[in-house]
């Protein structure tokens, strides 16, 4: 299945039209639902799409410009991410934050199989955006603190201190390591363990297709190996299911460069700025801003972070086309400001099933009887329902199929959008009702969505007549 998705080409992305500008929900959603599927199958053909690289430059160019605007959210910047876990009332609650290391979005679907696999729900996911550059040096001291800066301290230091703080002064934790989660006592009282999971990140950082295997088999042994770690843990820990809790997050994405981007004149030009081949930035002394050629940042951005009291400026790429070139080494990279490397997911697993809220339903554009208040069907042509689908849980809902089980009917097309979280989307049918249909004064369909990975299945029906456009006083304007 694997191979058969990095050989189908799916549809190409939504460009960004030059007048227009997207907001950050919308930029998600373009990254999730269209970019990335695509992205990866350029990857894994070497094909590189211009008209799509001006889109990403111009994400690159608008979260430059939003920076500060976003980062202000809660519920947007990867720095507010943990915050949740100061709200919760559970006394006795035991959560385990698997800090993975580098998790670009396309192998997100690779973890929560395992987590699935081993028994747990997903009851919550999202996307965040990482702060700049998008390395662990800067985003994981704040992503564990919840603040911008801070005296340099170690990882449980600092998760120590928040707990004090914002958790509530829960028992705190911290596992640099699997073994450390594997070999740990059971806590007797509330805590928080936090596992800093860097294998995923030197896998990326590798070449692992020349060694005859691929980054999606290598992940997933090794969130295999977490899950069932998590798992254990579970299982040797007496609590509730309820209060057990798995968070999912990451410091950063990464990207794979094309080779045409790769060769790019951009990279020729700022290849001995980049001291890491793994890095797509550089740093430079405020002191010594004017001894950089103006022409070198017209190639990206001049970047000062807004909120941390340095006196550092960072040249961020434009793009995919400035990286530094190394002999012929590959591997994901990260630093810069492409979606791949700024989006990205988190999540909250279970062992209990999640409560999700059935979805609303109503339908657009109703022709209705006067005297009766019921919707005006006719049979035997084509007749186009909407249907607005309102989702209240705070994970996305897709529509798998929706079909007509009363009265007899030829369904001839049929969309299946997403229904983003908190928000609503139409679904349109095309139906052909049948004569049967005249007898009929219900209309009963049957919608199938998936929300969390896992399937569900509900019906409406509307009050309704079904007409025959053969018939006295039919008017070319009910056509």
């Amino acid at each position: 299945m694997g191979a058969l998705v990095k050989c189908v080409k799916p549809e190409r992305p939504s460009l960004l039209e030059d007048d227009k500008d997207w907001s950050e929900q919308e930029w998600i959603r373009w990254t999730v639902e269209e970019y990335t599927p695509y992205r990866t199958w350029q990857i894994y053909n070497h094909i590189y799409d211009e008209e799509v690289e001006k889109t990403v430059r111009r994400f690159s160019s608008w979260y430059i410009n939003e920076y500060a605007s976003i980062h202000k959210e809660s519920d947007l910047s990867l720095i507010h991410s943990l915050k949740s876990l100061s709200t919760t009332e559970v006394k006795d609650e035991l959560s385990i934050i698997l800090l993975i290391d580098c998790l670009p979005i396309p192998f997100m679907t690779l973890l929560d199989d395992a987590l699935r696999n081993a028994g747990f729900s997903r009851h919550d996911s999202g996307y965040r955006f990482a702060p700049l550059p998008t390395i662990t040096e800067c985003s994981k001291p704040m992503l564990l603190s919840g603040e911008w800066e801070g005296p340099v301290k170690s990882y449980e230091t600092i998760l120590k201190t928040r707990a004090i703080s914002d958790w509530g002064g829960r028992n705190i934790v911290y596992l640099s390591n699997l073994k450390a989660l594997t070999d740990m006592k059971p806590p007797t009282e509330a805590t928080i363990a936090v596992l800093n999971y860097l294998d995923g990140d030197e896998l990326l950082h590798a070449d692992v297709e020349s060694k005859n295997t691929s980054y999606e088999d290598e992940l997933y042994r090794l969130f295999t190996r977490i899950a069932d770690a998590v798992n254990r843990a579970f299982e040797t820990w007496e609590c509730l299911p309820e209060a057990f809790n798995v968070h999912v997050v990451t410091d950063h994405g990464a990207c794979m460069i094309l080779e045409e981007e790769r060769r790019a004149f951009d990279s020729k030009i700022v290849n001995k700025l980049f001291s890491n081949e793994r890095h797509r930035f550089a740093v430079v002394d405020e002191a010594k801003i004017d001894e950089i050629p103006k022409n070198l940042w017209e190639l990206g951005y001049q970047f000062k972070r807004p909120f941390v009291a340095d006196n550092k400026i960072y040249f961020l790429p434009n793009g995919h086309s400035t990286v530094r070139l190394p002999s012929k080494r590959k591997g994901y990279l990260h630093g810069g400001i492409t979606p791949e490397e700024v989006i990205v997911p988190t999540a909250l697993y279970r062992k209990v099933k999640a409560a999700w809220i059935k979805p609303a339903v109503r339908f657009l554009n109703l022709d209705l009887e006067p005297e009766t208040g019921r919707a005006k069907f006719y049979i035997q042509r084509v007749v186009n329902l909407e249907i607005e689908i309102r989702n209240l849980n705070s994970t996305d809902i897709k529509i798998l199929r929706a079909s007509v089980l009363s009265p007899e009917t030829d369904v001839k097309g049929c969309d299946s959008p997403i229904i983003p979280a908190h928000g609503e989307s139409v679904l349109h049918m095309n139906c052909y009702f049948e004569k049967t249909a005249l007898e009929q004064q219900e209309l009963e369909i049957e919608i199938s969505y998936e929300i969390a990975g896992e399937a569900y299945t509900f019906t409406h029906t509307l009050g309704c007549e079904f007409k025959s456009a053969i018939r006295a006083g039919f008017s070319l304007k009910d056509l």
